[in-house]
């Protein structure tokens, strides 16, 4: 009995040692199959598309990317900022924790650093935004954009492609400076369909930018207003902003105002009277130039608006404009023998502020005069296009006048 007792207990272990070794060569088959792999492809934005070709019963994956970046996905994309070679290492883990770890070298080129000045004349201009603007495809949308400091700007990690800047200047358009100065694409364009093109394949530095200017002065009592209203889904936020252009008769750009994006709404004030077009301009989006003409009879021009219609064309949505308020107030003017003859109706009640601008801005005369007969001694005066201003002492505007003055 006892040897049949022993012969049972012998037999069970070793059973169990046969259990436990066939166990132990599926955990040790299990773990020799786990094998890290992977592949990469760079797209046109210089993402790096990593591709998970492990084998194994894997729950767990951990990529270094070789900038001191790690994630846990097993298919990511990752965008490195510059160039050079990374040591890029995958770690697969199975249920039983074991590991397997691969390493690849990967060389990442094609980004690009591109910086310059901005100028307005001679000078720095010291605020505004440029953007960089993809011209790859017909859709021109912005790469990025920064912040102009005192001229300066750069933009990183710029891929290869062809581009072109736009510069968007920051100033008070209630204080009236000269000369004026545009809404520029590059190279002195105010138009994104005729702005030049960059081509970007190595770092650019010194790529310096001219805004353009308007230099003749104008002043006068009539504006323009209007609106700009959107009739589609269109995504602005990847396009330049919404500015509207002034052009004179000629159709050359003397002033420039960017949407108020509280009410998407422009206003040009103090403008003399005679012929304009009105351009709205935004990337990628075709317009076309709005004819405004002001008059003494109609010298407030509102609601000249703007739509941004399905087929993401800028059309023009003007009503009837309402009509003007009458003129109250007649001036002739008479140059005669070195002096200016001022005669008004006798509505103007208080003496009047009369200034006399130079082509350059700079007041040449300075005088309180008394309505309704005023003469002006211009004979110190030298010949030369001249811009009279009459203000009421309480800063009420009467007229401005183009004048010429021939000693």
């Amino acid at each position: 009995m006892k040897n049949k007792l022993f012969t049972l207990i012998l037999v069970l272990q070793i059973l169990n040692i046969f259990t436990f070794a066939y166990s132990d060569n599926i955990t040790q088959d299990k773990n020799i199959s786990l094998k890290a792999y992977f592949s990469y492809t760079v797209d046109s934005m210089r993402n790096v598309i990593f591709v998970d070709e492990s084998t194994g019963d894997i729950n767990r994956y951990l990529w270094n990317f070789g900038d001191s970046t790690y994630i846990e996905e097993k298919n990511p994309k990752y965008q490195y900022k510059k160039n050079g070679s990374y040591l890029v290492t995958l770690t697969v883990t199975n249920k039983n924790n074991f590991q397997d770890t691969y390493s690849k070298l990967i060389s990442i080129d094609g980004f690009n650093t591109v910086s310059g000045m901005v100028f307005a004349g001679p000078n720095r201009l010291e605020k505004g935004h440029i953007f960089l603007v993809e011209t790859n495809e017909s859709n021109f949308k912005v790469f990025d954009s920064k912040i102009i400091n005192y001229g300066n700007f750069v933009f990183e990690a710029v891929p290869n492609g062809s581009y072109t800047f736009c510069v968007i200047p920051d100033f008070d358009f209630n204080f009236h400076y000269f000369p004026k100065y545009i809404a520029t694409y590059y190279e002195r364009s105010f138009m994104w369909n005729k702005s030049d093109f960059i081509v970007i394949e190595e770092n650019k530095i010194d790529q310096n930018i001219h805004l353009i200017s308007y230099n003749e002065i104008f002043y006068g009592e009539a504006s323009i207003k209007g609106n700009f209203k959107f009739e589609t889904n269109l995504n602005v936020e990847d396009r330049t902003p919404i500015n509207i252009i002034l052009l004179n008769e000629n159709k050359e750009p003397m002033d420039f105002r960017p949407i108020n994006t509280e009410n998407n709404s422009y206003t040009f004030d103090e403008l003399p009277y005679g012929k304009y077009y009105i351009h709205p301009e935004i990337s990628g989006l075709i317009s076309y130039d709005f004819e405004v003409i002001l008059t003494p009879d109609n010298y407030i021009q509102t609601d000249i608006n703007f739509n941004i219609d399905e087929r993401n064309n800028i059309i023009f949505n003007i009503p009837k404009p309402p009509e003007t308020e009458p003129k109250d107030i007649d001036i002739i003017f008479n140059l005669n023998k070195g002096n200016i003859d001022i005669r008004t109706d006798n509505k103007i009640k208080e003496s009047v502020i009369c200034k006399l601008f130079d082509m350059s801005g700079k007041i040449v005369l300075d005088r309180y005069e008394t309505p309704p007969n005023i003469i002006i001694d211009a004979s110190h005066i030298n010949t030369g296009l001249y811009i009279l201003d009459i203000k009421t002492f309480g800063n009420k505007k009467i007229c401005t006048k183009k004048i010429i003055v021939n000693n």
